[in-house]
């Protein structure tokens, strides 16, 4: 083997550990919980359901998360944003809830879709450094759904 080989073996090999670490690092759950002061991954009642993630591997300026509240309780977690960010938010029927959806929400991928009688729970974080918004309905599958939408400044 010449010094080439070698030199392209490594470079190799450190392109691979480069790419896995970026998998392993870019992995939804721990976007989560590297981006938001609520632990989801420790969280067994919070089921991923999809993700859109904008920006490259270690630097994401834009996702979006839907997860399913698998016991229906919703209200727990309301509480718990609500007591963690010192606000209580704002609740909107399904109408209230549209006329955001479109203005606010409108280049979204993953929407909520709340039922006709769902009450929409929303509350936004912002420091210098990103904003964040939470979403919790109820819909016409019968399931309570929290979504993250996360932008970096």
């Amino acid at each position: 083997m010449s010094k080439r080989d070698i030199v392209l073996i490594i470079i190799t090999v450190l392109l691979v550990g480069v790419m896995v670490g970026g998998f392993i690092y870019d992995r939804t759950p721990a976007l989560l919980d590297r981006t938001n002061p609520y632990e989801f991954s420790a969280d067994e009642n919070l089921k991923i359901v999809a993700s859109e993630k904008k920006g490259i591997v270690f630097n994401r300026v834009y996702y979006e998360v839907k997860l399913q509240i698998l016991d229906g309780y919703w209200e727990g977690y309301y509480i718990n944003f609500a007591e963690a960010i010192g606000n209580d938010g704002a609740f909107m029927d399904k109408a209230e809830y549209e006329r955001y959806r479109d203005s606010a929400l409108a280049n979204a991928v993953l929407k909520p879709v709340p039922s006709d009688d769902a009450i929409i729970w929303m509350i936004g974080v912002e420091d210098d450094k990103a904003g964040i918004i939470y979403i919790i309905d109820q819909e016409a599958d019968g399931n309570s759904y929290l979504y993250v939408y996360y932008a970096k400044k």
